[in-house]
């Protein structure tokens, strides 16, 4: 009859363990600590996800400018000297789930609209929209939503909201000029009951 060694028995069980246990210590929003299971797998609990401007990689005409209505915060602002330019940002994602991407854009009136990409697509970048109210209510909260660039009227959307089916790992989130001037942060979050304040 065949027995385990003790020694084997602990190695299998710390291997099990940490296999199935996963690590702790995921930053949420606010820099708060959860517990996860960021080893793979389907997602166990719900994240809220926080990425800065800069966080982000920065081409063309963005640049980090201080922010004009939260002193000492800096946003990714377009110098409007370059034709495009882009605001990318690298999405670690700790398990498989679907995801909502919320943007906090500059809304100044029309002018509150980017191209939206999730890991380099969709060819021909969808319009992400931040507003329509044409209020002009400066730094807005907005889900990502999927606006049609070829046909699409202002309001209507192919998705609404637009949700990034991830799995564990390296994603990356890319706005990239069309008109809103400005965008300072994302939150990236597995709750579909999550709205920024």
């Amino acid at each position: 009859m065949f027995e385990w060694a003790d020694n084997c028995v602990e190695s299998a069980i710390a291997d099990c363990a940490a296999r199935c246990v996963g690590t702790e210590g995921s930053s949420g929003v606010g820099g708060e600590s959860s517990s996860s299971g960021g080893s793979g797998g389907a997602c166990g609990e719900t994240f809220e996800l926080e990425y800065l401007a800069e966080d982000a990689v920065l081409d063309g005409g963005f640049g980090l400018v201080d922010s004009m209505s939260k002193p000492g915060a800096v946003v990714a602002a377009f110098d409007f000297q370059s034709p495009t330019g882009t605001v990318t940002w690298s999405i670690d994602i700790p398990c498989d789930d679907e995801w909502h991407v919320w943007v906090r854009a500059f809304d100044s009136g029309t002018n509150d609209t980017f191209f939206a990409r999730l890991d380099g697509g969709p060819d021909p970048a969808p319009i992400f929209e931040a507003d329509c109210s044409n209020d002009g209510q400066g730094y807005v909260w907005r889900e990502l939503n999927w606006r049609d660039p070829e046909m699409g009227m202002a309001c209507e959307y192919v998705e609404d909201p637009w949700l990034a089916q991830w799995e564990t790992g390296a994603h990356e989130f890319q706005l990239e000029f069309r008109d809103s001037p400005a965008v300072s942060r994302i939150i990236v979050t597995n709750d579909d009951l999550f709205v920024p304040q």
